[in-house]
């Protein structure tokens, strides 16, 4: 193999090479450290692992999203227990009404479906506005986002598959305990 000498060199101040193993790649380290000696007798030698230079270069940007994965599922949560707290609290505050109904005649089905129906109503009012204003933020965090389209239909689907079953579970619930109960004991109550 030619020795570099005097202005060779320079062209040669860093450079990287990428060599297949079958094997271990640690066993080649010491012929690899040879063949480079060869050829430029001074220059320093690094061997690593292919696998800790891909991780290196997207650590930073798998941290990035790990972070906003977390507050995303972290918001998705807290918008949950929201929803079922006021969906739940407003249909128990709505008691001595669905007693009244259930006197004048309602069914149990009917009552049901109208408290749940409502819910429903409500929480697609909320999810529409919601995804109207996350389409905006989009164009806000667009540098942001690391291999994700800006309009992603899987973040964009994600918090309705979640939210309107909990919105069905925060008005049955609580539409159901007040369906069941007795109208005279409900229009009692207050």
């Amino acid at each position: 193999m030619p020795r570099l000498v005097g202005d060779d060199r320079r062209f040669y101040s860093r450079f990287e090479v990428a060599v297949k193993t079958a094997g271990n790649p640690a066993a080649l380290a010491p012929q690899l450290r040879a063949a480079v000696r060869e050829v430029a007798p001074d220059a320093a030698v690094e061997l690593e692992p292919l696998s800790n230079r891909v991780a290196e270069s997207v650590g930073e940007p798998r941290f990035a999203m790990t972070i906003l994965a977390s507050f995303a599922i972290l918001a998705l949560a807290l918008a949950s227990v929201g929803l079922y707290g006021v969906l739940s609290y407003g249909v128990s505050q709505r008691r001595r009404e669905l007693g009244v109904r259930s006197a004048l005649g309602a069914s149990r089905r009917r009552l049901m479906t109208m408290v749940i129906g409502e819910a429903l109503v409500v929480t697609s009012i909320g999810l529409v506005t919601g995804l109207a204003g996350a389409i905006l933020a989009t164009r806000l965090m667009q540098g942001a986002l690391f291999g994700i389209a800006p309009l992603d239909p899987v973040s964009f689907l994600t918090g309705p598959i979640v939210l309107i079953p909990v919105a069905l579970v925060a008005s049955a619930i609580p539409a159901l305990r007040a369906a069941s109960t007795d109208p005279a004991e409900a229009l009692r109550g207050e």
